[in-house]
């Protein structure tokens, strides 16, 4: 389940990211536009490990505010879902151009998840 509130790469896809149903509701849960505090990390945290234990999945893509993630690593720890954060290589894209000069791209490119286990484990 894609809990970051952008579309999984098709890479991410492949290894079977699942994207939510209810996707604005999942944006608007990771979506801060004030300096949220601890009640408020910890309610939207638990609001997105409810969802996606209740719909049924045992882990989950997370990424987004650095803030944010460790009150949603815990909650879905809390609920027995597993957090997973998408490893991506970054690599260097060059394409000449029709003048000569040389347009370089950084693309980050989707390798594998890291998963977090609880810490008793």
């Amino acid at each position: 389940m894609n809990l970051t509130g952008f579309p999984a790469t098709p890479e991410q896809a492949l290894e079977g990211v699942v994207e939510p149903v209810e996707l604005a509701a999942i944006q608007a849960a990771n979506t801060f536009l004030y300096l949220p505090t601890a009640p408020v990390l910890r309610d939207r945290a638990r609001f997105l490990a409810l969802y996606a234990k209740n719909s049924g999945y045992r882990s989950a893509l997370i990424g987004g505010e650095d803030f944010f993630m460790p009150f949603l690593e815990g909650a879905l720890l809390d609920v027995r879902v597993r957090p997973l954060y998408s490893f991506c290589s970054r690599e260097i894209r060059e394409q000449v151009r029709m003048d000569g000069s040389v347009r370089r791209t950084v693309v980050k490119v989707h390798k594998g998840f890291v998963g977090i286990d609880h810490p008793e484990q």
